[in-house]
């Protein structure tokens, strides 16, 4: 679902884990509620070098809540 939310996130990388965090959110002025008012990932790079990402993100309605948690992995 595309809704229009842009981000510029920053975080840091400690070992095999990323965490990033948004410092800018942008949306276009149609969008509806309730807007996203933070944003957070957590990428992991597990030792099978499968790589799990974690979203968090809160709205003008919700706080901080895991959003979705998704494991990638390498096609053959």
């Amino acid at each position: 679902m595309q809704t229009g939310l842009v981000e510029v996130e920053e975080g840091e990388l400690v070992g095999k884990q990323l965490s990033l965090h948004s410092k800018a959110l942008a949306r276009p002025s149609f969008a509806k509620e309730p807007h996203v008012k933070e944003v957070s990932r957590v990428f992991q790079l597990q030792p099978d070098g499968k790589l799990e990402q974690t979203l968090s993100m809160s709205t003008d309605k919700q706080p901080m809540t895991q959003h979705l948690h998704i494991t990638y992995s390498r096609l053959p």
